[in-house]
């Protein structure tokens, strides 16, 4: 089997998976969001309709990772039914909901200095970033730094085992987002994932399934 026919398999078995009974009322979709979606939910954004698989919490702590802080975030894995991409919605409520979906998952490597020399994928590299408050490069466009924190994240929500991420968080002039994520192991080995993204308005996303269950 070929490289397209299993993507097309895999868009089809997504698709079959949808249960048709809990499709709502097209005058209802409006009146449900993103708080209401979970694993096995169902929404249209940007002309798109999309399957969640599954949720994740990412929950603010100190530097050693062992106090928790105020800042809550959910993260729904999603797949695009049309093309078969999977992205992330990111949102979080303060004074109000806001909202970010990826648009790209890039390599650490294609990342550079504003002079042109490579990032490296090394956290103390990262860290004299913030320090000095350089701007970090991909292709021709600059992206200024915003904020560094530490979190952890457990996937399925609350219950299941955590892991330990750190964030590097960057904005362009147009307002797009790069998010460096470095994911800690046991053995504080790191690994480097790295994710532009874009602010999405919570009132565009229209809900035609909400899941299983839904955040409070």
């Amino acid at each position: 089997m070929s490289r397209e026919q299993r993507r097309i398999q895999k868009q089809l078995s997504l698709i079959r998976s949808i249960d048709p009974a809990g499709l709502m009322d097209p005058r209802q979709r409006f009146e449900h969001g993103i708080k209401d979606l979970a694993a096995g939910g169902v929404f249209r954004l940007d002309g798109r309709t999309f399957l969640v698989e599954t949720i994740g919490t990412y929950t603010e702590t100190d530097d050693t990772y062992d106090k928790t802080l105020d800042w809550r975030g959910y993260e729904l894995k999603a797949v695009a039914l049309e093309t078969g991409v999977a992205h992330n919605l990111e949102w979080e409520e303060d004074d109000e909901i806001e909202v970010s979906l990826t648009t790209e998952e890039i390599k650490m490597a294609r990342l550079a200095y504003d002079d042109g020399e490579p990032v490296a994928a090394d956290s103390d590299d990262l860290d004299e970033i913030v320090e000095k408050g350089w701007d970090v490069s991909y292709g021709d466009v600059l992206f200024h730094y915003e904020d560094d924190y530490a979190a952890v994240y457990r996937r399925g929500g609350d219950g299941e085992s955590r892991e330990k991420v750190y964030f590097y968080e960057f904005e362009a002039d147009d307002g797009t987002q790069l998010t460096i994520e470095t994911w800690i192991a046991r053995d504080d080995r790191e690994a480097f994932q790295v994710f532009l993204s874009r602010a999405v308005d919570p009132e565009a996303i229209e809900v035609l399934v909400t899941g299983q269950a839904s955040h409070g």
